[in-house]
């Protein structure tokens, strides 16, 4: 792995960003503030509530730091410069694009583990201790989301021309496929690909909506999180899953469970949601590979 010594250097160097350690500090205060909830959150879920805790914070601002830390890891070497030390090791350009996404992720994986175990351990004294198993399944699947996103966030940064058109990019994916795709952009593309309005208190049974809902790395990640926690075959947020499923409460969830009566369509399979994040993660990696390897670093 002749992409080791730098990756290893880039790691030492995020170690050192205080954007990392203020990652880890979002997450810790944002996951500890999301446990708990309405009352039929703690009936359903029980001690496993703690777990439920880490699946917003992960998304949002897990997901937000990840791009963020990303976006800038090749266009800034270019403009500075810098780059063509880089490019003067002995290292094929794709395995300088592997060095940066491998240092990023492991650095990027401190902060979700710091935030596992603090909070983990708090809500333990406080609601009980909780399913280790699916503890262990929600972190590697956190992992698999951050590196997901550092693959987007890295080829986007190998593919802009500038640091400011690099920035409107990540800024654009965060607020679409992250913030937005799952309570918003979903339907709305849905009703205009199809001309069919959606009601997301009554939403149809079309697989086509319920494939969108979860082909972002969010929806992935939810669909694979509910799986996990037992609330439903969904890509909402585990709170408004449960919600749905009570019989005298109604949320804007999308519930494959409820809209679709007898067999479920299989292409809507909880596991299948990992070849979702396969699609984020090789995708924007041939696309940025091909873009640096044409890239002119003179």
């Amino acid at each position: 792995m002749r992409w080791s010594p730098l990756a290893r250097k880039e790691f030492n160097t995020l170690l050192q960003s205080k954007g990392l350690w203020l990652l880890s500090l979002v997450l810790i205060v944002t996951s500890y503030f999301s446990i708990g909830g309405p009352s039929y959150v703690s009936d359903t879920l029980g001690p496993n509530i703690t777990l439920a805790a880490f699946q917003l914070p992960v998304v949002v601002f897990g997901g937000f730091g990840t791009v963020l830390i990303s976006y800038r890891s090749i266009i800034n070497e270019r403009e500075s410069g810098s780059i063509k030390f880089v490019s003067g090791m002995p290292l094929r350009r794709y395995e300088i694009l592997i060095g940066k996404i491998f240092s990023r992720t492991a650095a990027l994986c401190i902060p979700v583990l710091l935030t596992f175990v603090i909070v983990g351990l708090v809500g333990t004294i406080q609601y009980g201790l909780f399913s280790l198993p699916q503890f262990v399944l929600l972190l590697l699947v956190s992992i698999l989301y951050v590196l997901a996103n550092v693959c987007i966030g890295t080829s986007i940064s190998a593919i802009a021309n500038t640091s400011i058109q690099a920035a409107t990019t990540t800024f654009s994916y965060y607020i679409i496929f992250i913030l937005g795709w799952i309570d918003f952009f979903t339907i709305q593309l849905y009703s205009t690909l199809t001309g069919v309005p959606v009601n997301p208190l009554n939403p149809p049974a079309s697989e086509f909506l319920f494939i969108l809902h979860r082909w972002g790395p969010s929806g992935a990640y939810n669909v694979l999180t509910n799986a996990i926690l037992g609330v439903g075959n969904s890509a909402s947020w585990v709170t408004a899953v449960i919600a749905d499923q009570l019989p005298n409460t109604r949320s804007n969830a999308l519930v494959v469970d409820l809209a679709f009566t007898g067999q479920q369509p299989m292409i809507l399979d909880e596991p299948l949601a990992l070849l979702n994040f396969a699609f984020w993660i090789i995708i924007p990696l041939l696309i940025g590979g091909y873009a640096f390897q044409r890239t002119d670093l003179a």
